[in-house]
């Protein structure tokens, strides 16, 4: 019945504390009143590992407790008054030997603060968390384990700050930077007040012993005030379109670099980040202009914007930024696995079967060896799709499943092979041999490149889910036709959502919820609607709402939802009263998803237009890419599922078609009524 809150202690550190209370007695549940030495030790549990842990004071522990009312134990055993008679008390113990600590975010009681940011970063083990509270902003850098380290510093866009406001012992380095030391290489805390806050922090990591520099790819970045979106713009337009070397590589590391700053302007602000990243992986923007990077630093680059954009999405306060945040991430490769087996395998391949490479003699093969020298250069998600088009031509013989393949999988033409940086002229050679070999390859560029592919998805999440989930996703993936697989998917994602919304967990959890969420839409779409009954519409509708509230961002079409399986309930279906019940939901609905459907235009269409004059894009994909980006939502088939149930509903409630006529003549009343006294205030 007790109540205990620990603050974890070092599991290095063992100190005494000193129980400012008295003993405790077993048997009578009775404090005694000395005061008793109790190591440390004798309080800790084993721990597992702290890396995703928030950082609390070393040796600090607060326990609260219960202890007995005052008197004779024997007289409150008598008079009935046990165990259940205690009294409630905070016993503090203190630590000897510990080191001092600065206040924690969370610790302060007495001025209300708010948590701009918390990120954890596997690459350097710290967590960075980004308070404001009356006095100013405070930026906690904590390392999950002790180490000699220093924190390489600096404000806005790596701008020296003035040493007086950096901590004690920082020294700086040049105009560019400064250095403090982690204190007992434990923690940094940096605080500005409000008037002299930078825009955002940007930092790297170095270790002193041995010497090692931890960048994250580019760059750790803190982000204190709301960027000026138009600079934010500007800079990336500038590389964009203007820049002589530029790679998919070096656009993974802009965005990382600058995500913090759109993502704390808001829903325009992640808009236009989703907007980039879409014109990305549907390569209206270059993958490669004269640059060149090796595998191991794509695969890298890949990984931190992929886990940085599923902590956006599951953790930022802005409902829009979370859904543009999603959208964005289901057209990012996951990143991950070791990027050298994608340089090392074609090699490996290569010479284990006696292919020519270089100067090496062996077969002359010319189409893997300029695939090779691509994948030695610039890897990209579509050497996923020319693998599985290379071992199509493999199984058959035919050079039209090769060229089948590549379009189907990733829209790549004969044309676009050729006018690629690393150029593929060559049509390959039918060698069945490399089947095998070319099978387990693909699984390594699956590794690196898929992102929300189900299948890829489902392997890699598996890790993560309990093992009834595990069981519904790979049953679901074994019957994906059946006709039940829709709401399965639904009673899946469910269950994911409790997962990927968890603190620290993988990114391959949301991803298969991307999967999962597009593979729902895929089913409703091919459902010959007209073969369904009413109820059958009914009962459809209601279940693509289900759909959408699991991750669609929309209170108000969560609340449509509600409504309808309210009115879904109701008996004496089909009835007048029932019918005009349901009508009035299913008008609601479309006015909600008409609204929905604008807002998400109005955010991205804009930021289309930018990119489209300023990297010469062709118009026929800017004008409509607004419209197209709202049709690509899995809550879209609403739309056509409502148009088909509407006639029985007016049908069911006796409703004319001239009852669309007269309620648009009563909006449009409305609003003239409206427009008009507006003029005359």
């Amino acid at each position: 019945q007790s109540e205990y809150t620990v603050y974890r202690l070092s599991p290095e550190r063992y100190a005494t504390m000193m129980l400012r209370s008295t003993s405790y007695n077993g048997r009578t549940g009775y404090c005694s009143g000395r005061s008793t030495a109790v190591p440390f030790a004798c309080f800790e549990r084993p721990l597992r590992s702290c890396a995703r842990r928030p950082w609390t004071p070393a040796g600090h522990i607060v326990v609260q407790g219960l202890a007995p009312l005052s008197g004779n134990p024997s007289q409150q055993s008598q008079s009935g008054q046990g165990h259940g008679s205690y009294k409630r008390l905070q016993i503090v113990p203190s630590a000897v030997q510990s080191p001092h600590a600065p206040t924690s975010p969370n610790q302060s009681q007495d001025i209300v603060s708010e948590e701009l940011s918390k990120q954890w970063y596997d690459e350097g083990g710290v967590n960075v968390t980004a308070v404001k509270d009356g006095s100013g902003y405070s930026v906690y850098v904590e390392a999950a384990e002790p180490r000699d380290m220093v924190l390489h510093w600096a404000v806005n866009d790596w701008e020296a700050p003035p040493m007086e406001l950096c901590p004690q012992g920082s020294h700086r380095i040049d105009d560019k930077a400064v250095q403090t030391p982690f204190e007992h290489g434990r923690h940094v805390r940096l605080h500005f007040s409000i008037s002299k806050a930078p825009e955002r922090i940007v930092f790297v990591l170095k270790e002193l012993h041995p010497e090692n520099w931890i960048n994250n790819g580019s760059c750790y970045s803190v982000q204190l005030k709301p960027p000026g979106l138009n600079n934010l713009v500007e800079r990336v337009m500038s590389c964009e379109g203007e820049a002589d070397h530029w790679s998919l590589k070096d656009r993974f590391v802009l965005a990382n670099d600058v995500l913090d700053g759109f993502a704390a302007a808001g829903a325009e602000g992640m808009a236009f980040v989703f907007t980039w990243l879409r014109m990305s992986s549907t390569k209206l923007l270059t993958w490669a202009r004269r640059s060149n990077y090796q595998s191991k630093d794509i695969t890298w680059m890949q990984q931190v914007i992929s886990s940085r954009m599923t902590d956006k999405a599951r953790s930022s306060p802005d409902s829009w930024v979370r859904l543009y945040a999603r959208l964005a991430l289901a057209g990012l490769p996951r990143g991950g696995g070791n990027g050298d087996d994608i340089r090392m395998g074609i090699l490996h391949i290569m010479r284990d079967n006696g292919i020519k490479e270089g100067h090496r003699p062996g077969h002359d093969e010319p189409f893997l060896e300029q695939w090779h020298q691509k994948l030695h250069q610039n890897t990209t998600p579509e050497d996923v799709t020319i693998c599985e088009a290379y071992l199509a031509y493999l199984h058959s013989g035919s050079h039209d499943d090769y060229w089948r393949v590549l379009w189907d999988n990733g829209r790549i033409t004969k044309e676009y092979l050729e006018s690629m940086h690393n150029p593929i002229k060559a049509w390959p050679q039918h060698l069945p041999h490399l089947i095998n070999p070319f099978k387990g390859y693909l699984w390594t560029l699956k590794c690196c490149h898929s992102g929300a592919n189900m299948d890829t998805a489902a392997q890699m999440a598996q890790g993560h889910l309990d093992d009834e989930t595990k069981w519904m996703v790979f049953d679901m993936l074994a019957n994906r036709n059946e006709w039940w697989v829709p709401g399965k998917v639904v009673d899946i994602r469910k269950r994911l959502a409790n997962i990927w919304r968890s603190e620290g967990v993988s990114r391959d959890v949301l991803l298969l919820d991307i999967a999962l969420d597009n593979y729902f839409r895929t089913c409703i779409e091919r459902v010959d609607r007209n073969t369904l009954s009413r109820d059958s519409l009914v009962d459809l509708v209601g279940l693509v709402l289900d759909n959408a509230s699991i991750a669609a961002e929309s209170a108000e079409l969560a609340q449509c939802g509600r409504l309808w399986w309210k009115v879904h309930s109701q008996p004496e279906r089909w009835s007048k009263q029932w019918g005009l019940q349901a009508l009035a939901a299913a008008q609601r609905v479309e006015l909600s998803l008409a609204h929905y459907a604008d807002e998400m235009c109005t955010h991205v269409q804009p930021h289309a237009e930018t990119f489209g004059g300023r990297c010469n894009i062709d118009r026929a994909f800017i004008i409509n890419f607004g419209e197209e980006v709202v049709r690509g939502q899995p809550v879209f088939v609403l739309s056509g599922l409502l148009q088909d149930l509407e006639r029985h509903l007016r049908q069911a409630a006796g409703a004319g078609a001239w009852q669309v006529g007269t309620v648009l003549l009563f909006y449009y009343f409305c609003y003239f009524t409206i427009f008009v006294v507006s003029l005359s205030e």
